[in-house]
């Protein structure tokens, strides 16, 4: 496929949302390849910048043992995606952000114990406010629960209590879902990766 040029007065920002192992990042790379000029942010990486203390199942340091530090460094990691996006749509670029708020939900531990006040993040207005010259396209990406389960257990590096976190992380960010605030909704075990990028190019056309 050819890339494709978007010619818009505003510029754009394609938010993929979704859980750990949906496909965010092979697809987003996928649409950063088709669309010129394009960036693609990677958020994990904003938020393995932090290296002494950083809370992750790559460190040791798990997040149900610092809820408050897990939620304070996705909460940073989701400031600075903001300000890349600013940045770079202020010079023209496309940019393709794989994920937000630290995994897709920075909150999972407050809305374990306090369900009734589970909401869709960001609230309505946020991204506006942040980003007011960015046409904002929010998809979310999912898949299966047995396919992404199985997904998860070929990480070595995971264990049970990860993956578990990861499949709570998924279930609260499902049931908050506000289909008024995103463009499309895929499911990623249903079609390739290829076939997905070509969906999201009509979109935004």
């Amino acid at each position: 496929m050819k890339k494709q040029k978007v010619n818009n007065k505003k510029s754009f920002a394609i938010f993929l949302r979704g859980g750990t192992g949906v496909g965010k990042t092979t697809i987003g790379k996928k649409l950063a390849e088709k669309i010129s000029p394009s960036v693609f942010i990677e958020q994990d990486i904003l938020r393995y910048m932090v290296v002494n203390g950083l809370v992750a199942s790559r460190t040791g340091l798990q997040p149900g043992n610092y809820p408050g530090e897990y939620r304070k460094q996705c909460k940073l990691a989701d400031k600075n995606t903001l300000d890349l996006v600013r940045n770079f749509t202020d010079e023209g670029f496309t940019v393709i952000v794989d994920g937000f708020n630290g995994g897709e939900s920075g909150d999972t531990f407050y809305y374990l114990k306090n369900p009734e006040k589970k909401r869709w993040y960001p609230e309505k207005g946020l991204l506006k406010q942040k980003l007011p010259n960015v046409r904002v396209i929010q998809i979310v990406l999912d898949t299966e629960k047995e396919t992404l389960i199985e997904r998860l257990k070929s990480v070595k590096k995971w264990n049970k209590i990860v993956i578990d976190f990861i499949l709570k992380q998924r279930e609260i960010f499902l049931d908050t879902l506000d289909r008024n605030e995103v463009s499309l909704v895929i499911e990623t075990c249903k079609m390739s990766p290829e076939r997905i990028c070509k969906r999201i190019l009509k979109e935004l056309k």
